[in-house]
């Protein structure tokens, strides 16, 4: 990666106000999806409208159709042909996936298929990366296939306990598909990242704990097997912070 190219700042969120949250604190890209507390997954047609009407900034879209395992039987990989298809006139810049095979291998064909279906738009392979069997093997595949870049963890909890393998993903990628960072990065950790990995592109989600905005609840009728109602919420000030403490490494150019 030249030292010239700009960082490129995305911020995960799943509503309407913390898309406008990450772009009021300097984000340059937002990734949109449904149910962060279960990883991801696609947002509701309202959701994507809302957003995309709220925000300027490129909009990748989640196609995951359940939480859980990346191993997706014909019917589940129809639903994401069918939303890939619904995305592309709903003027977003992308859409992110994940499809593995039972044994941890990337499910080739399925990729194969569902990059091609989504072009012109590009392709983020997302943390499913991070249960692949064989990272190196994935990233392989994954350049050949032609997906833009992969979001990973470095196949461990966070991208800091991560960074060994983060930087042999990045030399090993080189120009071919882009390495993202992603997973615990925070304004405490985002230039040790990005001094130590060749990428150019960061994910993180700046979120803060938000109490539940009712003052009136039956706490003998539960509404979810997830205990307490309490949620997150994407935070201007730490979207800023993170962005501006990743602009500030040397490695990159100041606008």
């Amino acid at each position: 990666m030249s030292d010239s190219q700009r960082l490129i700042c995305e911020v995960c969120v799943e509503s309407v106000d913390g898309a406008k949250a990450a772009e009021r604190g300097g984000a340059d890209r937002i990734e949109l999806c449904g149910e962060l507390a279960l990883g991801g997954i696609s947002p509701s047609v309202g959701l994507l409208r809302g957003v995309v009407s709220a925000t300027s900034l490129p909009v990748m879209v989640m196609v995951r159709p359940r939480a859980g395992s990346f191993c997706y039987s014909a019917d589940e990989v129809a639903m994401m042909e069918t939303e890939i298809s619904f995305l592309k006139d709903e003027g977003v810049a992308g859409v992110v996936f994940g499809l593995l095979k039972e044994d941890g291998q990337i499910d080739i064909d399925s990729t194969r298929r569902l990059c091609d279906l989504a072009r012109p738009l590009s392709v983020t392979f997302h943390r499913g990366f991070d249960w692949a069997r064989d990272a190196s093997e994935a990233l392989e595949i994954l350049a050949q296939i032609g997906v833009e870049r992969i979001l990973t963890s470095g196949q461990e909890p966070t991208a800091e306990a991560g960074l060994p393998l983060l930087k042999q993903l990045a030399v090993q990628a080189g120009d071919r598909i882009a390495i993202m960072p992603g997973s615990g990065v925070s304004e405490s950790n985002v230039q040790d990242i990005l001094n130590s990995v060749d990428t150019n592109q960061i994910h993180f989600s700046a979120g803060v704990d938000a109490p539940a905005d009712d003052s009136f609840r039956r706490e003998n009728v539960p509404m979810s097997s997830v205990s307490g109602y309490a949620g997150r919420r994407t935070s201007e000030s730490r979207v800023r912070a993170i962005c501006d403490a990743a602009r500030s490494c040397v490695r990159f150019e100041t606008e």
